[in-house]
């Protein structure tokens, strides 16, 4: 989801344009072992192609202290947007937020094997982003590109890539802006798309992996420049949080919706400090949410949303404190008061428990049963989850990997630069 934090910039495609796509080296693969490894990647930043581009490097990671390894640096040439794995997982596809391209990544031979121009250049503002979203098939790979400015939104263009054949099989338009995306059962991709003028129903156009797309309207899910609903899988079913008590279930094969009221929902407001002056996006009145799969049958939803105050000179924020959703008897579980952010795993849900938005002081471990596992309050600490593995970062005072069960300090290391941390476990092939 485009939150725990994310954003977005200006292309218009020709529909049916085969884009470019070049090999870029011909560099010989570094020798591998007969035996398959375990091998760690990290991304770091690194000066781009561009003079004044700072650009993302690729980098193998020693698995305990995380220090980049010796000649392990690959320069990807641009600032990236995310990654995807082919069905192989032998090869990574990279979006760009100043080239305009869609980059392949070999992993075996630790090279970039191919670049895709998928925009046009912009004719005002900042170059169009490009994301990679989804590699479904060994020829499909699904990817958007989209305008950016500041306090605007714009339209964004679906484009199918066939790497196979090195060439762009089909752009079209997405209708709207992306909200966010999820990866939905029967290896579908889903762009959750509002509206751009104004708040509109919300749509999911789901992408089969061929490529085909259909779009599914959400009547009574608002979404638009100031209404940023969520999407989660949960099961064989994608569920859509908007601004009301309401939530959308779409079967993403039949396109089917169905609402489910769930009474209480998103009612825990947490102030996020005093009302405050307006920046450049002036006064405000917008709602945003977050979803995400906690298991079987259970939906995390929380967000934020910002009012006018003080007699409509100064915007207020609120925090909605998480809360656990039962989707088989559509009542809320639990309500998470002040955390606003939880994430499964290891059996534990792990809260992000704040005094302000986007600005958490203490991390707790719940079990199941609401009983605490452990409890972490560091001053001017960060907790993030990354490949399975907890970190906690003190700034200037170093960064420590966690026990995940504990909470205890198994040691300092040296996580890659970028926020948040991005591990990516690999597996060479065997040779």
């Amino acid at each position: 989801m485009k939150t725990t934090c994310v954003a977005v910039a200006i292309a218009v495609l020709a529909t049916g344009c085969t884009g470019s796509a070049r090999p870029v080296s011909n560099a010989s693969p570094h020798p591998r072992s007969t035996a398959a490894r375990e091998v760690l990647l990290g991304f770091g930043s690194s000066v781009g192609e561009g003079a004044d581009v700072e650009g993302t490097r690729l980098v193998r990671l020693d698995p305990v202290s995380l220090r980049p390894l010796i000649f392990s640096t690959l320069r990807l040439g641009d600032t990236t947007t995310g990654h995807v794995s082919s069905p192989d997982h032998n090869s990574l596809a990279l979006g760009t937020m100043n080239a305009r391209q869609i980059v392949v990544v070999d992993l075996v031979g630790y090279r970039v094997a191919a670049r895709y121009t998928v925009a046009r250049p912009a004719s005002f503002g900042w170059p169009p982003g490009v994301f990679a979203v989804a590699w479904p098939r060994a020829d499909r790979l699904v990817a958007y590109t989209e305008p950016f400015a500041a306090h605007v939104a714009y339209p964004a263009r679906l484009v199918v890539i066939d790497p196979a054949a090195h060439r762009v099989v089909r752009t079209e338009p997405l209708g709207g802006s992306v909200v966010t995306t999820a990866a939905l059962p029967g290896n579908r991709t889903g762009f959750l798309v509002a509206a751009v003028d104004r708040a509109r129903p919300a749509r999911l156009v789901i992408v089969e992996p061929d490529g085909r797309s259909r779009s599914v309207t959400l009547p009574d899910t608002a979404a638009g420049p100031s209404d940023a609903p969520a999407v989660a899988v949960v099961g064989e079913d994608a569920y859509v949080v908007g601004d009301s008590d309401r939530v959308a279930v779409v079967d993403p094969a039949s396109g089917r919706v169905a609402y489910h009221a769930v009474a209480g929902l998103l009612t825990d407001r947490v102030a996020d400090g005093p009302p405050v002056e307006p920046g450049s996006g002036g006064i405000m009145s917008a709602d945003y949410r977050s979803a995400g799969s906690l298991g079987p049958g259970l939906l995390a939803v929380g967000g934020y949303q910002v009012r006018p105050a003080r007699h409509a000179t100064e915007n207020q924020s609120t925090v909605l404190s998480e809360q656990i959703v039962d989707t088989k008897t559509w009542a809320v579980r639990r309500t998470l008061h002040g955390v606003v952010d939880v994430v499964a795993g290891h059996g534990l849900y792990y809260c992000w428990v704040g005094t302000a938005l986007f600005r958490p002081s203490v991390l707790v471990a719940l079990r199941p049963d609401g009983t605490v596992a452990f409890r972490r309050t560091t001053p001017d600490a960060g907790w993030q989850i990354s490949a399975g593995r907890l970190f906690e970062t003190r700034g200037d005072a170093g960064d420590f990997e966690l026990d995940p069960l504990t909470g205890r300090v198994l040691h300092q290391v040296s996580l890659p630069v970028g926020d948040p941390v991005d591990l990516l476990p690999w597996t060479a092939p065997a040779a």
